[in-house]
């Protein structure tokens, strides 16, 4: 299947981009036919990579739309897979030991800056946990053909959008007049 980007041309969109701190002087483009917003360069540099990445039966993945309990489920499900070594879990940073496979054009310090995303999870110790906010369409074609095991977090919608306003009032100190 073809994947296009198309630009947004939004004002609000671009308002968006010149007020965060890592998007600035970006443009965003929505992914046809997945319908799922991307800054632009996402098909010509991630698309492939993401669906050739090798996926194993023992993998867990942990999908889900920013803001809806993600690092939540994370901490369980890590816990559970790990005999619930809690001194482990408060030693090793969560996005360490439950990596976010994305496009890279998140910040990805936690781990290694000049490692991309691919690469740390393709490097991970089995059995891995894995998390991503893409949508099943777009997931990698091994985990889509084989029985991986995923869990898919859904929040209200509601209590999202709230979780998300809190969180860019936080990090970036934007929206803060916004009742």
């Amino acid at each position: 299947m073809e994947v296009i980007e198309e630009l947004i041309k939004d004002k609000d969109a671009k308002r968006f981009c010149n007020e965060s701190h890592s998007w600035k002087n970006e443009h965003l483009v929505i992914a046809k036919p997945y319908g799922q917003i991307f800054r632009e360069g996402y098909v010509a540099n991630f698309h492939q990579k993401i669906q050739n990445v090798t996926c194993y039966e023992d993998d867990v993945w942990i999908t889900s739309h920013p803001k809806s309990g993600t690092r939540w489920t994370q901490e369980i499900v890590w816990c559970l897979k790990n005999n619930m070594d809690l001194e482990k879990a408060l030693s090793t940073n969560l996005n360490v030991r439950v990596p976010m496979l994305c496009d890279d054009f998140f910040a990805n310090d936690y781990v290694d800056p000049q490692a991309s995303s691919f690469e740390f999870v393709k490097n991970m110790e089995r059995p891995r946990i894995v998390h991503t906010h893409l949508m099943y369409d777009m997931l990698p074609r091994d985990l889509l053909e084989k029985k991986i095991k995923m869990i898919n977090v859904i929040r209200n919608p509601r209590d999202v959008i709230i979780s998300y306003l809190n969180h860019l009032r936080i990090l970036h100190g934007r929206f803060a007049n916004t009742a």
